[in-house]
């Protein structure tokens, strides 16, 4: 008999990083496990309006996932197998290996919610952008946490312009400050979610919402990634959150702005 992994995640970890741990255990297991992710009102974008597992608000249980049957062992945690394969400091080939397998594991056996990706795919739409587009990740406020240095808007400005034509440009930042930067840059070009962004150091995982607001705040995270994921090229930082973008879509023409800065 199989025995069952239910992942429970932390109070403040990201939405993406309990994806990246169940994915990497599912790339890992042998058929020996099965697993169920439950975050419940302890995790960070638990609502009552919703329900009352956040994973189910935006994602399916994996395809092995059955109900507990009689007798069956079980174990709650949140890293188990886990090596760093998906690991946002892993700079290997295996790295990039993980993504692929991961982008068939969330194909064939995860998915989105039921209604989920039509929202991600209306937003989109509603954003207004070019056939094409150049798609950039600027991570600040708690990546000072993970990271030496962090690149500035100049060092993004240069990289895109190395290239850019007369694309539009969507981005996604916690930060208000590197916004606005974008924003006197590019001007109308530039297309953005409206969403909450810190205008200090202080990380989004970090702020209480409420009730009915804690949801959305992880839809929208859900549809930064997933219009990431659209783009005919990604500038990215090193995040959970782009790593699933690259999951999402393992095709996109992918420029790590943060190379040569070393992640914890």
């Amino acid at each position: 008999m199989s025995k069952l992994r239910v992942i429970t995640g932390h109070n403040r970890t990201g939405l993406f990083s309990v994806a990246t741990v169940l994915l990497e255990n599912l790339i890992l297991n042998q058929g020996d496990f099965q697993y169920k992710v439950e975050l419940g009102a302890e995790y960070l974008y638990f609502d009552t309006t919703k329900g009352l597992n956040v994973w189910e608000y935006f994602f399916k249980q994996p395809m092995n996932f059955s109900e507990r049957r009689e007798n069956q062992e079980i174990e709650y945690g949140f890293l188990f197998d886990r090596i760093g394969l998906l690991d946002v400091a892993n700079r290997s080939t295996s790295y990039f290996d993980a993504v692929l397998k991961a982008a068939e594991i969330f194909r064939n056996q995860l998915n989105f919610a039921e209604g989920v990706e039509s929202v991600l795919s209306a937003s989109k739409t509603q954003l207004g952008l070019s056939d094409k587009y150049i798609a950039v990740h600027k991570r600040e406020t708690d990546y000072e946490l993970h990271a030496n240095s962090i690149p500035s808007s100049d060092v993004f400005f240069r990289e895109i312009e190395n290239q850019l034509g007369d694309e539009d440009i969507f981005l996604a930042t916690d930060s208000t400050k590197a916004y606005w930067d974008f924003k006197m840059r590019y001007g109308k070009r530039l297309k953005s979610l409206k969403v909450d962004r810190s205008s200090d150091s202080t990380g989004l995982h970090f702020k209480n919402y409420k009730p009915g607001f804690n949801w959305i705040n992880g839809l929208n995270a859900l549809k930064d990634a997933y219009v990431l994921s659209q783009g005919a090229s990604l500038y990215r930082t090193r995040s959970n959150l782009t790593t699933f973008s690259l999951i999402l879509n393992p095709d996109i023409r992918c420029i790590e702005m943060d190379q040569n800065i070393v992640i914890a």
